[in-house]
């Protein structure tokens, strides 16, 4: 999907190396590996062709893996795997470890794979390594006996592979931690969160300055996205959720700017604490999307024994009626709109008249000119 041109030019590039005999023809950017081999590639950045073909035929059949090691200041490697003649990506890596990619798949022997590999940044050398795709056990690979590096990757958490230790921090209520955008993953950093009851929380960040621009998403154990929250005050974000006592939960901190000054984040059990000093539980109120002609109102805690919202709850105003081609009908509601007090042609109800706008209207679509009429409404509807 990424790389639409890339690929027409992968079927013509793969199919002139396979219809020439071993030998006879030899195109740039086209290598071959064997498992447990290094190799130093360089993508091209000019010309027709951007991308270089790396080819594996397997003695035996299994997981096998193809990773990179490059400076990611330099370069930002990206990996589509294909399998046999059929030119279907069957696989695809990207930023698996920083801006590295690790492509994995169970490999059949005999058969021809190649892997297509990208460069988004330029054309700087970099390192690929075609090893084993690792299935561990207990922190051990059963395929090669080797042990779980137990460090971080992109879409695991904040987990290692094998899923033993945890990298991020975690967090409880009462919590105020102090983190800074860690650069090794793009997901940010990383909080679990296991609730002892089942209740509404508040996960908060508070920001120095306004170079820091955060926004956070919550997921559930199984990586499946929750909520997110950003600009609930400021550059600051207020996330709110109903959890699960037992259910273990993560928050996912990331930031719009490029680099992150120190930030801090706080969870706490959501309560309103009144004036006299009580205590009193709230609950979440949905979000109520506007209409046309009504107001609505965004995702919000609500106490219900002071009748009145302590976070969220703002207005968001209606949308109003979209009479885009002036016909007096909301294209939205269907509801009758006022027509617009305007004296072009294109309003007119005179049968003769509107024959003669139906004729300038055709040429002025075919030439692509006065779209929109001086009233704002759109000519070609």
């Amino acid at each position: 999907m990424k790389k639409v041109l890339a690929i027409v030019l992968v079927f013509t590039v793969v199919l002139c190396s396979s219809v020439l005999s071993v030998g006879a023809f030899e195109l740039d950017g086209v290598y071959t590996i064997e498992y447990g081999q290094t190799l130093t590639v360089s993508v091209p950045s000019e010309g027709l062709i951007n991308f270089i073909q790396i080819q594996f035929i397997p003695e035996e059949s299994g997981s096998y893996a193809l990773s990179s090691v490059s400076d990611n200041m330099l370069s930002d490697p990206y990996c589509e795997l294909m399998e046999g003649y059929n030119f279907n990506i069957v696989q695809d890596s990207d930023d698996h470890n920083g801006f590295d990619f690790c492509l994995k798949y169970n490999f059949e022997a005999g058969v021809l794979y190649t892997f297509i590999v990208y460069d988004f940044s330029g054309s700087e050398e970099f390192q690929v390594t075609l090893g084993c795709g690792h299935n561990y056990i207990d922190g051990i690979c059963e395929n090669c006996s080797e042990e779980c590096p137990h460090t971080p990757v992109c879409g695991t958490m904040g987990f290692c592979e094998c899923g033993k230790v945890f990298a991020g921090k975690d967090i409880f209520p009462g919590d105020t931690l102090s983190g800074a955008l860690d650069e090794n993953c793009l997901e940010g950093n990383i909080y679990r969160f296991v609730p002892e009851k089942n209740c509404i929380y508040t996960f908060s960040s508070e920001t120095a300055d306004e170079e820091t621009d955060l926004f956070a998403d919550l997921y559930d154990k199984d990586g499946n996205w929750l909520e997110s929250a950003d600009d609930e005050n400021g550059f600051d974000f207020v996330l709110y959720y109903n959890f699960t006592a037992g259910e273990e939960y993560f928050f996912v901190v990331t930031c719009y700017n490029e680099t992150a000054e120190e930030y801090k984040v706080s969870l706490e059990e959501a309560v309103h604490k009144t004036d006299d000093g009580s205590v009193h539980s709230l609950v979440i109120s949905d979000e109520i999307y506007s209409t046309c002609t009504e107001v609505g109102y965004t995702k919000g805690l609500y106490c219900e024994e002071c009748e009145e919202y302590i976070i969220g709850h703002e207005e968001i105003p209606a949308d109003g009626h979209w009479d885009i081609n002036g016909d007096g009908i909301c294209e939205l509601c269907g509801g009758e709109t006022p027509l617009p007090d305007c004296s072009h042609l294109c309003h007119s109800t005179h049968p003769i008249l509107s024959f003669f706008w139906k004729i300038i209207r055709f040429f002025n679509r075919f030439l692509g000119i006065e779209p929109f009429c001086e009233c704002g409404s759109y000519h070609f509807a």
